[in-house]
């Protein structure tokens, strides 16, 4: 066991800590089973509603009493050039199609002001 200042701030027995996917991909139940073995389960909240968020935590508090963490994609101002997003698409198409996923004809980039509204929620 080694302790050292992160395990004793975050009030865990191991320096792990659980990588945190926004997705989807990390379930209540990985969360919480990192966090009862002794290190730090995260939720990756990057794209999650507030609902969402709050419907996970109570589920992962049902699960563990250990300390277990929320990452969040913390805006910042950011500017798109409309032919650069063209490229990239055209470029994901192939591999889409490989994937069995429907090609995508017009990607929607989020403005600034919509995506600081979704994190101040």
């Amino acid at each position: 066991m080694l302790k050292n200042k992160v395990t004793e701030l975050l009030k865990i027995e191991h320096p792990i800590i659980q990588a945190p996917m926004a997705g989807g991909v990390t379930t209540s139940e990985l969360v919480s089973a990192v966090s009862n073995a002794g290190g730090l389960g995260m939720i990756g909240a990057g794209y999650m509603t507030p609902l969402q968020l709050q419907e996970q935590i109570s589920e992962i508090k049902k699960l563990t009493f250990h300390s277990f963490g929320v990452n969040l994609f913390v805006p910042t101002d950011f500017h798109t050039k409309e032919d650069e997003v063209k490229l990239a698409n055209q470029l994901l198409n192939p591999i889409r199609e490989k994937l069995n996923i429907p090609p995508k004809e017009h990607i929607e980039i989020p403005s600034f002001t919509d995506t600081v509204k979704k994190f101040d929620e």
